[in-house]
């Protein structure tokens, strides 16, 4: 294996043709296509990807409007992910031929690594949003005798649901078929954590990157052993944690500028924010980049909606730059995890897209049909966990029986721990789509019965 070293003397260099060789845990090498190929494949076809079209990324779908589910976030976001992973793999092959000299496609692996990596990135949300997760976890604190005899990790992993460690479980859990090879993995990690940590060092308690975490307690050693294999700097030596793999850091840029630009651009076509007003912070993030735009064709467009969609373009071209470009003049803070916070906070648009984000919380996150999902999921999601906890850890009585009878076989495991069958009723509640959970929730109710033909 050939290393390339950026620092000398340390234990954890970077080595950047190892994370575009191909590593599976488990499995066989394909003959026909690339060992990325074989991941997007699976992914794309995926029920648990499918599902992404309907769950809400922010706003409810309207009828005769085009905005953003989160699988066309996922989708976008993989898109400027690859863009952004393709144009550092180059900058980086170009200061160092070696690279290329041992891998002719370096570049456009480590696109497709990025790109891969950045599809699966909201593939263990739950339904209606982050007020989904929310709603898991709160069920469990109001339920917390279900949570006895666990110990702290597992209860943590149950008290504060975690979509990033839901959607590693996916991708690393043998029985779906989306075991992804660990170059996937370790890019997808946001946070390279357990749920409980116990740091070497108080400092790395305050870290950004820390703040949530990318792995529950049955798939732990899973992110330890691929940690372990792209030699990731840890955090701590009673726990499993480590600094972020530098791909990753991609990753979360590329969905932090899909997030919040198309988020812009769905209020326009919503009409919750004026044109103008969006113009104004498009534009000036596009003059961030040193990029030009074409006021006399930006005029002469028909509508709000084309105007805002060309602002779009322009804009996302202008991040992707000015990513390309932080990334390779902070390569070492980076590689060595001194990077803690998103790129995003970082370029030069920082406070542009800060000011986004505060327009956002105040005026689109807050905007009434969306607050509205977020209380509907509470009552939702509670109320599916309340009746399918009940049914399978209590299967006495007639009722239960039949609720039973409708739930999926691979949820009841008679002898497993408490833990893993808690952990099972999440993986079938997180999986729904935000139409299904509302239409099982009003049936188990008894608010609407099913047609009989």
């Amino acid at each position: 294996m050939f290393t390339l070293k950026f620092q000398k003397n340390r234990k954890d260099i970077m080595d950047w043709l190892k994370i575009a060789e191909p590593y599976r845990i488990e499995g066989k090498i394909s003959n026909t296509r690339t060992e990325f190929e074989r991941d997007q494949d699976r992914i794309i076809f995926s029920i648990a990807f499918k599902k992404l079209n309907d769950k809400t990324q922010v706003f409810p779908i309207p009828e005769n409007q085009i905005v953003h589910s989160r699988m066309t976030h996922s989708l976008e976001t993989s898109s400027v992910g690859r863009s952004i992973g393709q144009q550092v793999a180059e900058e980086i092959a170009d200061k160092h031929p070696e690279i290329l000299e041992a891998n002719p496609s370096f570049a456009k692996e480590i696109g497709e690594i990025v790109k891969t990596a950045a599809l699966t990135h909201d593939i263990g949300n739950p339904p209606f949003g982050h007020s989904g997760e929310d709603a898991i976890s709160q069920f469990y604190i109001e339920n917390q005798s279900l949570l006895s005899g666990l110990t702290d990790a597992e209860k943590q992993d149950l008290l504060k649901f975690e979509g990033n460690a839901q959607g590693f479980r996916l991708l690393t859990n043998i029985n779906n078929g989306l075991k992804v090879t660990s170059n996937i993995l370790v890019s997808f990690t946001k946070y390279p954590r357990e749920s409980i940590v116990y740091f070497d060092n108080e400092f790395d308690n305050k870290r950004i990157d820390q703040k949530k975490f990318g792995a529950f307690q049955s798939e732990k050693e899973i992110l330890r052993s691929v940690t372990d294999y792209f030699d990731l700097r840890p955090l701590s030596n009673k726990s499993v944690s480590s600094i972020r793999h530098p791909l990753a850091y991609i990753v979360e840029a590329a969905d932090d500028f899909c997030y919040l630009i198309m988020d812009m651009e769905d209020s326009v076509k919503l009409r919750i924010m004026p044109f103008e007003e969006v113009q104004d912070l498009l534009i000036a993030i596009i003059q961030d980049g040193d990029l030009e735009y074409d006021e006399c064709y930006l005029k002469n467009l028909q509508s709000e909606d084309e105007k805002v969609g060309y602002l779009r373009a322009k804009t996302i071209q202008s991040l992707i730059k000015q990513t390309k470009e932080y990334f390779i003049g902070n390569l070492d803070s980076i590689i060595n995890g001194e990077i803690t916070t998103s790129l995003s906070k970082r370029i030069k648009s920082a406070e542009t897209l800060k000011c986004i984000t505060n327009i956002s919380v105040k005026r689109i996150y807050n905007y009434r049909p969306v607050l509205e999902i977020e209380a509907a999921g509470f009552e939702v999601l509670g109320g599916l966990l309340e009746i399918i906890t009940d049914a399978v850890l209590e299967q006495e009585n007639p009722r239960r029986k039949k609720i039973i009878e409708l739930l999926p076989g691979n949820i009841l495991i008679p002898n497993g721990s408490q833990y893993e069958k808690l952990m099972r009723i999440n993986d079938y509640v997180s999986g729904m789509t935000d139409n299904f959970a509302i239409a099982m929730y009003r049936k188990l109710k008894g608010i609407s019965l099913p047609r009989v033909y």
